[in-house]
C-alpha cells in the first residue's frame, strides 16, 4: 500500500510538471507559383523538365514549455499537370525540424532542413535532387 501511494504521489508531480508543456498545430494548404525544374547534362547537351507545382499542404506540430519551442513542419508539393482534374500527384516533401529560445524580441534556434523526392511510378525515369541544410541562428525581432 505504502509503495501504490508513492506510485500515486510521483504521477501527481509528473503530471503538474507535463501541464506546463502546450502542444500547438498549424495546417496549411493552398496555391502556389513555385515552379520545379530539372536539369540533365549529358555530353555537353543538356534538357529541362519543368512541371508547374500549384498545390501544397504543410502541417506543422510543435511543443512549447516556457520560452523553449520545439518543432517540427511537413510541406508537401503537388504537381497539377496530370491530364485528370481530380488527381494530385505529389512531387516533394520537405521537413523541418526546429528547437529554439525565445528572451522578450531574441530568438536562439538550431534548425534542420531537408528535401525529399517523392517517386510515385518507380519504373518513371525522373531526375531529382536531394537537398539538406542545418542552421545555428540568432534572430532580432522588430516591430510589433
Amino acid at each position: 500500500m505504502k509503495t501504490l501511494k508513492l506510485l500515486l504521489f510521483l504521477l501527481l508531480v509528473s503530471l503538474s510538471s507535463l501541464s506546463q508543456i502546450k502542444p500547438y498545430a498549424e495546417f496549411e494548404g493552398g496555391l502556389t507559383n513555385w515552379n520545379h525544374s530539372m536539369y540533365t547534362y549529358n555530353a555537353g547537351n543538356h534538357t529541362v523538365k519543368s512541371s508547374p507545382v500549384s498545390y501544397y499542404s504543410s502541417i506543422l506540430i510543435g511543443l512549447s514549455y516556457h520560452n523553449f519551442h520545439l518543432e517540427n513542419t511537413i510541406d508537401t508539393y503537388f504537381d497539377k499537370s496530370q491530364e485528370s482534374k481530380y488527381t494530385f500527384k505529389p512531387l516533394e516533401s520537405n521537413y523541418m525540424f526546429n528547437l529554439h529560445y525565445d528572451f522578450k524580441r531574441l530568438q536562439l534556434g538550431v534548425k534542420h532542413e531537408c528535401t525529399h523526392p517523392i517517386l510515385s511510378n518507380m519504373n518513371e525515369t525522373t531526375n531529382y535532387y536531394r537537398a539538406t541544410y542545418n542552421k545555428i541562428y540568432f534572430k532580432i525581432k522588430i516591430g510589433n
